[in-house]
């Protein structure tokens, strides 16, 4: 489990390194460039790369917190996320 907690904080400094070069970047364009950068990271791993992307898009989207402030939200908020993401294959 470390090692996908990992891997999802590796994604959400990239989602927010794209955002911050690319400031007109739209969601489907992030979402393209996240799913190419897991490559290789099987079904789940994407899943994982796509949940923590779309809570860095809303963050950097609507709060006005910075960068660093994402990722610890984001690092607090892993357990939460995997937690989804297992409900919702149950589903």
């Amino acid at each position: 489990m470390e090692k996908e907690k990992v891997a999802m904080m590796a994604t959400a400094w990239k989602v927010i390194n794209y955002m911050n070069d690319k400031p007109n970047a739209e969601t489907e364009e992030i979402m393209r460039y996240v799913l190419k950068e897991s490559h290789g990271f099987g079904k789940e791993g994407k899943i994982r790369a796509v949940a923590v992307a779309n809570r860095v898009i809303k963050y950097k989207q609507s709060l006005r917190i910075s960068d660093k402030d994402i990722i610890q939200r984001i690092m607090n908020e892993l357990n939460d996320i995997l937690e989804e993401i297992e409900k919702s294959e149950r589903e």
